[in-house]
This record gives C-alpha cells, sequence and structure tokens, in this order.
C-alpha cells in the first residue's frame, strides 16, 4: 500500500474509532455488518497533509445550498489551501444525479461511460446522455457542442451552442457517411472528399463526382476563381483517352491548348481583344434554326456597301509599338446602314458575311441588267448595220 494511501486509511480508521468511542446518543458514526454510517447535518472527512500543514483534502456531503463551496446539494471533493485563491471543488456530485451519470468500466481498459453502465470499450469516453458533449473555451464563454444530426439519422452535428441569435450547425455527418469522406492530410495537409489519400490541395474522388456551387444572393459575384503569382492553368482530362485539354491565363493571353499539340495553341486570346484559331470558325446557321424569313433588295444592299466609309485604322488599346492596321466600317455606320441589330460597338461575323454576299449578288443583278442593255444595244447597231450594208450593196448594183 502505498504512503498516501496508508496515511488516508489510518486518518479514516482514527476518526471512525474517535466517533464510536462517544457515548452512544452522541455517536455519528455507527457500524453495521458491511458498512460504516456517519451521521450529521454536513457529514465531513479531512485529509490533512501534515508535511506542508497548508494542504487540506475535504469529502463533504451537503443538503443544502452550500456545500464545499459549490453552490448545489450532494457530494464532493474539496481542496483547502491557506490561500483562498488556491482553493478548489474539482469533483461534485449533485443530489438527484441520475443512474450512471460517469461509469468506469473494468472489462474495457477503464473506459467511461456518461449516462451509460456500458461505454463503448474502444472509447476512452463514452457520452450517451441525450447524445450531446460540450465543449465550452475562451473568455466569452463560448460553447461547441457534439450531438446526433437533426438532418440524418445516425449523423454527428457539431453545434456552435453560443451563436447569436440562435444556435447554429456549421458542419454535421451523415449516418452512414463512407470511409474517406472527408480526410484531411497528415503530412500534406491536403483536403481528401472520398479519398483517403488526397494527391493535391482539395482532391474530390468518387465514381460520379461532381462540384456543385450554388449561390443564393442576388448580387454579382465570382463564384469560381484560380489565382496564383504567375501563369494559371485549369486542366481537364478524359483519363480513357489519355487526352488533357488546358486554359491558361498568361497575363497577356488567354489560350485553350490540346496538350498534344506541340506547334500551337488551338485558342488564343489577347489582351487587345484579338481573337487567334488554328481552325475555321463556324457560326450557327442551319435552316431549322431560323424563322421569319425575307426577300433583301440586293441592289439596295449593294448601293449601301458602296455609300459606307472602308477605312484603315488602329485599336486604342494597342500597344503603342503594336504596328497591327486593320480595315473596315466602324459598328455605328455598319448598324445605321443596314439596322440589323441592336448593338453599336460590335459587328457579328455572320452579319458582315452576309452583306457582303447580297450585295455581290446584287452586283451581278446591275452587271447583268447592264450587259443586257448593251446586248440589246449592240444587236441595234447590228441591225443598223445590216441595212447600211444593204443600201450600199443596191447603190453598187445601181452603178
Amino acid at each position: 500500500m502505498s504512503r498516501w494511501t496508508t496515511r488516508t486509511a489510518s486518518m479514516i480508521l482514527a476518526a471512525i474509532a474517535a466517533a464510536m468511542l462517544a457515548p452512544a446518543g452522541a455517536r455519528a458514526i455507527e457500524t453495521f455488518s458491511d458498512s460504516v454510517e456517519i451521521r450529521t447535518q454536513e457529514p465531513t472527512l479531512f485529509f490533512n497533509d501534515t508535511d506542508t500543514g497548508a494542504t487540506i483534502w475535504n469529502l463533504c456531503v451537503d443538503d443544502g445550498p452550500i456545500l464545499c463551496g459549490a453552490s448545489s446539494e450532494g457530494f464532493a471533493i474539496e481542496y483547502v489551501d491557506q490561500s483562498p485563491a488556491a482553493s478548489a471543488t474539482p469533483f461534485t456530485i449533485e443530489s438527484g444525479a441520475p443512474d450512471h451519470a460517469v461509469y468506469i468500466a473494468a472489462g474495457s481498459g477503464g473506459s467511461v461511460g456518461i449516462g451509460t453502465s456500458t461505454p463503448f470499450s474502444s472509447a476512452a469516453l463514452h457520452v450517451a446522455k441525450n447524445g450531446l458533449l460540450a465543449l465550452s473555451y475562451g473568455p466569452d464563454g463560448s460553447i461547441w457542442a457534439l450531438q446526433p444530426s437533426p438532418h440524418s439519422p445516425g449523423g454527428l452535428a457539431f453545434i456552435d451552442v453560443s451563436a447569436t441569435p440562435e444556435p447554429t450547425i456549421p458542419v454535421f455527418v451523415s449516418g452512414g457517411a463512407p470511409s474517406g469522406s472527408l480526410v484531411i492530410g497528415h503530412d500534406t495537409g491536403n483536403l481528401g472528399l472520398g479519398t483517403e489519400e488526397p494527391a493535391e490541395s482539395v482532391h474530390v474522388k468518387k465514381d460520379d463526382a461532381k462540384v456543385f456551387v450554388e449561390s443564393t444572393g442576388g448580387a454579382k459575384e465570382v463564384l469560381f476563381k484560380l489565382e496564383r503569382a504567375g501563369k494559371v492553368r485549369f486542366e481537364m482530362k478524359n483519363a480513357s483517352s489519355n487526352v488533357s485539354w488546358t486554359f491558361d491565363h498568361s497575363g497577356e493571353n488567354f489560350t485553350i491548348n490540346r496538350e498534344a499539340n506541340a506547334t500551337g495553341n488551338e485558342f488564343r486570346l489577347t489582351s487587345a481583344g484579338d481573337l487567334f484559331l488554328t481552325g475555321s470558325l463556324f457560326q450557327g446557321s442551319a435552316a431549322d434554326s431560323k424563322e421569319d424569313f425575307r426577300d433583301v433588295d440586293r441592289t439596295a444592299m449593294l448601293d449601301k456597301v458602296l455609300r459606307r466609309p472602308i477605312q484603315e485604322w488602329r485599336y486604342k488599346e494597342q500597344l503603342a509599338e503594336d504596328a497591327t492596321r486593320h480595315v473596315g466600317p466602324t459598328a455605328e455606320d455598319f448598324q445605321a446602314a443596314f439596322g440589323l441589330s441592336e448593338e453599336t460597338r460590335h459587328i457579328g461575323v455572320g452579319d458582315m458575311s452576309g452583306v457582303a454576299l447580297a450585295a455581290l449578288q446584287g452586283f451581278n443583278e446591275v452587271f447583268e441588267r447592264e450587259l443586257g442593255r448593251r446586248d440589246d444595244q449592240i444587236a441595234a447597231l447590228g441591225a443598223q448595220n445590216e441595212a447600211l450594208e444593204q443600201r450600199l450593196r443596191r447603190l453598187e448594183a445601181r452603178d
């Protein structure tokens, strides 16, 4: 038996012996066949460490409002020091506490049950009191609690009890969630969703993996943002064909590129607004996608094209050293002449092509009319020439 245990037992036995030597009517301690009863209004056992003379442990029971410095009736263990600031009541059991409020199991490695007499053997602490475990911290008394999730049977909810105006549940785990649903890598700090070995900062792995971002606010906002000091790349890869397409932002250009293409970018948009493609640009023009067809006056279209000022120019956004120039009408002139849309700052490529084709057909109509008129003139002149030749032959015959 240890020194503390021996001294404690001696103190208890001495207290019991002294009480039993008192007259029968004044005895505070009665012995029975298998127990000792201490009877008094506020029974207390004192354990005094005589080595220091300043340390006292009290075991006390009270049915009133004062209990070893506590505010509830029941049983308490109190530490008393000469300095009031050092005194404390680290352990209290209130009167009326339910069965198994605290239970230490013998056959489960000392598992502690709170509200249960059968604590889970693999757990050091098993809380079964309404499924709630509260943690309080900080000078503001903030409280967080764990309890079964109200959103999913068998789930677990993390509740901010101190939130105002009412508690919030920022995190909850559904019952039956598969292994690796949420993992934070040990060495990397990577976040894994559906994988226990996240390979990147955020790694989502699932047979039908999807990412859904839903904004319920009405204000304009950025829903997806990639930012770094340098080139930014976004890659999409087909694992079956092992083909990747990348979206790159290098500062001056935005490009779309097929990884296997080493000769250049399939798509490049410059900061000046120039767009470069390695292939052709196709605009939707199927008959079944159109309606409200109307014929156009092709000669009038030609006349409008001929009257438009066509000049050479450069964009204001171009760098001073950029010698690139362009030829074409302004969007304002194009819209004023043809009125094909309400857009006054851009010209549709399809509209430009359509106007050019209509003007070309109008030119052909004018050319054919002029050619017909010339043919008629030539025919008339031919008839006149034939008449003159016949007249000349008759005059020559008279001679």
